[in-house]
């Protein structure tokens, strides 16, 4: 059984976020792509809001990452306890 994982470095500002919510789901479905990893730190600049999170999970990411941005957002703390896929 084949598996493919996608893998989407820094995802950078609204327009990263944006580009990523017209064209995810549709990669993921042409390439046969069964999980999508996707790094989204600098997508508030320096750090995510929870509001991004969201977006980012609904444009079709199955998890995302974070590094030593993180921060940058002190208010993605709390939801870093509500949310198993960050």
């Amino acid at each position: 059984m084949e598996l493919k994982v996608l893998c989407v470095g820094d995802v950078v500002g609204e327009e990263g976020l944006r580009h990523l919510s017209r064209h995810l789901r549709q990669i993921k479905k042409l390439k046969n792509i069964a999980f999508a990893v996707v790094n989204g730190e600098n997508i508030a600049g320096n750090g995510l809001t929870a509001d991004q999170a969201e977006d980012l999970l609904a444009a079709g990411a199955d998890v995302i990452t974070l590094s030593n941005h993180t921060c940058g957002k002190v208010q993605i703390a709390d939801h870093l306890e509500d949310s198993p896929y960050i």
